[in-house]
């Protein structure tokens, strides 16, 4: 028998947490427990039998032979290919009415908005890939530049696929990702009985630092409007918030949270999650700052501890945070089941990427995905990230990133450190939230 690969320790004072990163058994132990967990015993005695057989039970220990990165290798090539769930982000437009510092679409942005022609293709290509895959579940999200700038594509996709799906008895849901400054009562009433879940608005700290990050094309600040839009809709539909920082607006994130509490936002946000805003050098030796497509990505050393802090300041003030230790698929590895569609049909596999000429891997008038896109899934993961235990987690790296800083995709960007210590304290966090 030997430890598993997957098998990790987390110090919990004078106890462990000890946690699979595979299987995600998880159990609390003693140091007798890791002791032996660490120096398996050859002739274990009847005690120690009864914990070695519970470890393996629960898959921390593994018979000598075990080839677990043979088996992590299989699990995610079957998980890439999985056609029951069919996503996809569907800009319906390119333009905004912000001008965010760290915009992922800069030099992409116009004025293009999806139209009618454009919409229904989209529905038709859902309803017969969906045949084509024998899909149970289809899941949207509606996005932009700012998607509730044009709101029409949203309602009359919604409606058709709600349709379809209910006719077919499969599931439908969408989702929303929108800057909040258009929010309104009326369209999320509408919208709700269509599938809509919840709408992701995003606040960078309090008033003074979310102004200076995402102002208005005009320069005015969005903060103070975004929030009056939160508490019109709050009662219509469930909301999400994002917090994007660096060092310049980390600071402020505590009394944001202080001030969502004060306004009685706090008991309407289902969840509250932290991104870092990180600095990519490109292959020119120039900076880009961006965030990172909603990526387990950081480049940085500062985020690896201050992303920790900010979600515990948010959880001992009983805001809801993400505590669950997922695992992630990139989107642009996936064999054509979670694609980006712009406002003119093209598709891409990463919202990154969206708009950026010969990133294309097809378009909603056609079934056939190109060339490009049996390139890109082509890219194979190394092979030596199959024998770590945090591969389940990071999906062999970020392609957007590796292409920013090296010009090809291919190339390995490892974020080990900053996954081992994000896992760890959400496994902390979760913990916590059951004895709570």
């Amino acid at each position: 028998m030997k430890l598993s690969q997957f098998t990790i320790f987390v110090p919990l004072g004078k106890k462990y947490l000890v946690f699979n990163t595979f299987n995600q058994a998880t159990a609390v132990i003693g140091e007798k427990s890791r002791n032996i967990l660490n120096n398996l015993p050859e002739n274990p005695d009847k005690e120690e039998q009864k914990y070695i057989d519970k470890f393996t039970e629960l898959g921390f220990i593994v018979d000598e032979s075990a080839d677990e990165a043979g088996e992590l290798k299989d699990w995610y090539d079957k998980a890439r290919r999985d056609t029951s769930i069919l996503r996809a982000t569907v800009l319906t437009t390119y333009d905004c009415n912000f001008a965010c510092e760290y915009c992922v679409e800069e030099g992409v942005k116009t004025s293009i908005r999806m139209d009618d022609e454009c919409s229904q293709a989209v529905v038709d290509w859902f309803v017969e890939r969906a045949e084509l895959n024998n899909t149970e579940k289809i899941v949207l999200l509606f996005y932009g530049g700012e998607p509730l700038m044009n709101p029409r594509p949203i309602e009359y996709i919604a409606s058709r696929l709600h349709e379809y799906c209910d006719q077919n008895r499969l599931s439908f849901i969408f989702t929303i990702t929108t800057n909040g400054s258009l929010l309104k009562p009326e369209l999320m009433e509408r919208l709700t009985p269509l599938g809509l879940k919840s709408v992701k608005v995003t606040l960078d700290g309090d008033k003074e630092a979310h102004d200076k990050k995402r102002p208005y094309k005009n320069g005015k600040g969005s903060f103070d409007r975004i929030v009056k839009n939160l508490i019109q809709v709050s009662d219509e539909v469930g909301i999400k918030i994002g917090v994007n920082i660096d060092k310049e607006n980390l600071e402020s994130v505590p009394r944001m949270l202080d001030y969502l509490d004060e306004i009685g936002l706090k008991e309407k946000i289902e969840q509250i999650n932290f991104s870092p805003i990180v600095n990519i050098e490109n292959q020119y030796g120039e900076l880009k700052p961006t965030k990172q497509a909603d990526c387990v990505s950081a480049s940085e050393d500062w985020a690896k501890e201050d992303l920790v802090k900010l979600k515990w300041e948010a959880l001992n003030r009983g805001f809801n945070v993400d505590t669950n230790a997922n695992y992630t698929v990139c989107s642009m590895n996936r064999d054509g089941t979670v694609l980006v569609i712009d406002p003119v049909g093209r598709m891409y596999t990463c919202p990154a990427f969206v708009g950026r000429e010969g990133f294309e891997v097809g378009d909603v008038y056609s079934q056939e995905l190109s060339q490009r896109h049996e390139d890109l899934i082509g890219i194979e993961v190394p092979e030596e990230c199959f024998k770590c235990a945090y591969m389940p987690y990071c999906d062999g790296g970020c392609k957007h990133a590796a292409y920013v800083k090296y010009g090809d995709m291919s190339k390995l960007i490892c974020e080990m450190d900053f996954i081992e210590r994000s896992i760890s304290e959400t496994l902390k966090m979760k913990l916590l939230s059951r004895i709570k």
